[in-house]
């Protein structure tokens, strides 16, 4: 039923929808996540809505990001499986650690029961 596409599709195949967003939101985002396709929608998507994003590909530039403006995030989106030294709730707990009233919202395209919160 879905036709065979002998190139690999791009983010750039799909185009932005022209509706304007009904939703005007102000902040700053911290978005971490490795997937640069992935990073690259949602950054878009936020920045749409009317909000600062900062966006980092992994916990090492996350953690640079807490240290030198952290006082100016409003909001962590990490997702929760990265690769490096920390994954995505190792990286929620440390940015709590200096601000413990961020909100965050932890994502992933990734199932796996180890990452759920009771184990």
């Amino acid at each position: 039923f879905i036709p065979i596409v002998e190139r690999k599709a791009s983010i750039n195949d799909a185009p932005m929808p022209t509706k304007v967003y009904p939703l005007k939101l102000t902040g700053r985002v911290l978005l971490v996540e490795d997937d640069n396709q992935v990073r690259l929608v949602l950054s878009r998507v936020l920045r749409r809505l009317g909000l600062h994003v900062d966006a980092a590909a992994n916990s090492a530039e996350a953690k640079a990001v807490l240290k030198t403006d952290g006082a100016r995030v409003d909001l962590l989106i990490t997702d929760i499986v990265m690769p490096g030294s920390m994954n995505g709730l190792e990286l929620a707990r440390y940015a709590r650690e200096n601000s413990p009233s961020l909100p965050i919202i932890i994502i992933s395209g990734y199932d796996d029961k180890k990452f759920s919160p009771s184990g």
